[in-house]
């Protein structure tokens, strides 16, 4: 009787487009077998360094269930002489040529380190090695086996970015380079590294001064428009303007059109903050109420509170009148 291999519902076979997939991922889900895989593929610089009996086969939930289902890519972990935490080996079956395959096999990888780092919380990601196993009729594969060559990439940025470090723009710097002025990108700048001071108040009016000298035809007007009230949403949210008095005053000096724009939304806000009022307001009165033995109903027809939002009061401490003052 043929022995039958177990997989994980997830690696099912059934799963897999060809059977030359499911057939290297049963074989493979054999311990023996893919130590004897990568005793022999890899190269012995790896190989002698790897401590076999350690080699475990990396649970696939780990890994985005679309790619899951369509590859037959299996990770393994195994631990190093030399080190105090596993490598990962990723292995991928191919009978047929793709001319994209380095970055099928790099979006498999990240996508399996992005969920392991955040499982395991690594503070450096760990190593992984990939190899290919092709089974193909053509003797010699007939593409590239390089990420850059993925890429229709003349100016080979993507070599850089793979072979060098991540471009950095640190724009506390850029405010040492007269930033302030450049055309868009200057309000951007100045708020986003001033906003922690303890007061942004002059930053502000100076960024929307500069905004009122954009003119321009109707779509950068639109444009002008849009990037004040997102710096307007941003100072609301991130910034402290400590005399809101003083900050409304200064705007008054600037142009219509912005002046209009920032008045316009201080007056939201403190529309909002008066709605906000209102309801802890109510709260507070349906508070008494309960403690005074007011039912449900009746609170619900003086306060217009619904009987959810009366229930979830039931547990808190009423205010005493004079509390108010």
């Amino acid at each position: 009787m043929a022995m039958k291999v177990d997989l994980p519902e997830e690696d099912k076979v059934d799963n897999l487009p060809t059977p030359h997939d499911s057939f290297f991922v049963a074989a493979m889900h054999i311990i023996s077998v893919a130590e004897a895989f990568f005793k022999g593929l890899l190269s012995p610089e790896l190989s002698t360094k790897m401590n076999f009996k350690t080699l475990k086969l990396e649970n696939s939930t780990f890994v985005n269930s679309g790619l899951r289902k369509s590859h037959s890519d299996m990770i393994y972990s195994v631990e190093m002489a030399d080190m105090s935490i596993p490598v990962y080996i990723v292995t991928e079956q191919q009978s047929n040529p793709e001319n994209n395959m380095p970055f099928r096999v790099h979006h498999y990888l990240f996508n399996f380190l992005m969920c392991r780092t955040f499982q395991e919380k690594y503070k450096k990601l760990p190593p992984v090695h990939a190899l290919v196993f092709y089974t193909g009729k053509r003797s010699r594969y007939p593409h590239s086996m390089a990420l850059t060559d993925c890429f229709n990439d003349p100016h080979a940025m993507m070599n850089k970015l793979f072979h060098g470090e991540v471009e950095l723009v640190n724009a506390n710097k850029l405010k040492r380079r007269g930033i302030r002025m450049v055309k868009w990108l200057g309000p951007m700048v100045q708020a986003m590294t001033s906003i922690r001071m303890p007061d942004i108040t002059n930053v502000a009016v100076q960024i929307f001064e500069d905004l009122a000298l954009y003119g321009g035809d109707a779509y950068e007007q639109q444009q002008t428009k849009a990037l004040t009230l997102a710096l307007l949403t941003y100072f609301e949210k991130a910034g402290k303007i400590r005399d809101k008095q003083r900050f409304f005053s200064l705007i008054e000096r600037l142009p219509e059109h912005i002046r209009g724009l920032v008045m316009t939304f201080g007056q939201e806000l403190r529309e909002e903050g008066r709605i906000e009022g209102k309801a802890e307001g109510k709260a507070q009165d349906a508070t008494r109420m309960l403690a005074k033995g007011y039912s449900i109903d009746e609170i619900r027809d003086i306060t217009l509170l619904s009987i959810e939002q009366i229930e979830a009061l039931k547990n808190v401490p009423a205010q005493n009148e004079s509390d108010d003052d």
